[in-house]
């Protein structure tokens, strides 16, 4: 089978655009693939046996590879003219947003309209209307930010401490999808992280069980994420240890902070051995690198805890000038 390119949206992208509205609308299509029907000549390569006899589809089926992008491709084809700031479609979820609730109704009405019209279903059941905050893409947003499902957590919390490299594995699958929502994690977990490398001795040690521990707590602490508004000073917080990085992104919003976004990556064996500048250097170039986009619109600010960076123009040698050169 030919893999269909079609591109599906960026999550995050609709995540940060749907955020900090008042409403939020949800449409949930009823069994979403069967609603596309598939042409004749296609039909052969989703053949099936069973007990009674050989079977085709006549509609997109669940477990094949061209399904997600085949059906956003529908989707986009049937509601592209209502697609926007205040709708996002992401395979078979719509959310339907806005600050007014008259115009979010209108734009409900739009879609049922053209649901009814193209021929697809929706689950009533799994749909949501006019709250201040849905579940959509496996997170929550609202009027407040982007914030983690609580039932991601609820699993995390009262886990014990894994007896096998697979159980560790597991473990770290499951924090990792809330990385972005946790300071640090990175160096939170970077002992952790080392009992997996090939080679290692799968040996519990203290700091391997005060990472673990840390790590549960960090994720009773996520952090709110909030979208960027058109206006308001950026600002870029580094920090950096002996493990590895952690940045934050900030916007002035008003008279009060937020957090936009949380980024972390380990250091490597040779970037272990910088020296305390070097490291946080090297923090303030890379979230200045991660974050191009929003630091390359207007005047941004950094924040770091290391004094000594006040004084980079009186390097002129060596990796930290070359650094200092492309800040």
């Amino acid at each position: 089978m030919v893999a269909d390119s079609y591109p599906l949206p960026r999550i995050w992208d609709h995540l940060r655009r749907a955020a900090g509205k008042k409403y939020y609308c949800t449409l949930d299509m009823n069994s979403g693939f069967w609603n596309v029907p598939i042409e004749e000549g296609s039909k052969p390569l989703t053949a099936f046996i069973t007990p009674i006899g050989l079977f085709e589809f006549n509609v997109i089926p669940f477990g094949v590879k061209n399904s997600p992008a085949e059906f956003q491709r529908a989707m986009d084809a049937c509601f592209e003219p209502l697609l926007g700031d205040d709708a996002f479609c992401y395979i078979d979820g719509i959310v339907i947003c806005g600050d007014d609730f008259e115009s979010v109704l209108a734009k409900v009405e739009l879609f049922l309209k053209q649901c009814r019209k193209t021929g697809f279903y929706l689950r009533l059941d799994k749909s949501e209307w006019f709250k201040h905050q849905v579940k959509y893409l496996g997170r929550v947003v609202g009027t407040d930010g982007i914030k983690v499902q609580e039932k991601k957590t609820q699993t995390i919390v009262p886990a014990r401490r894994p007896e096998s490299r697979r159980g560790l594995q597991s473990f770290l699958g499951m924090c990792g999808y809330l990385r972005p929502f946790i300071s640090r994690y990175s160096d939170t977990t970077a002992p952790l992280f080392d009992l997996l490398k090939k080679g290692a001795e799968c040996k519990w040690q203290p700091a391997h069980e005060r990472a673990f521990e840390a790590l549960k707590e960090a994720v009773q602490n996520t952090v709110t994420l909030h979208a960027p508004t058109p206006t308001g000073t950026y600002i870029i917080e580094t920090d950096a240890s002996e493990l590895g990085v952690g940045a934050l992104l900030k916007q002035r919003q008003g008279d009060i902070e937020v957090p936009l976004e949380l980024a972390s990556r380990k250091f490597n064996p040779t970037e272990r051995r910088w020296d305390t500048r070097e490291r946080e250097l090297f923090a303030v170039k890379w979230a200045i690198e991660k974050w191009r986009d929003y630091a390359s619109l207007a005047h941004f600010v950094v924040r770091t805890d290391h004094n000594h960076l006040r004084y980079l123009t009186n390097v002129d040698t060596g990796k930290v000038f070359r650094w200092a050169l492309a800040l």
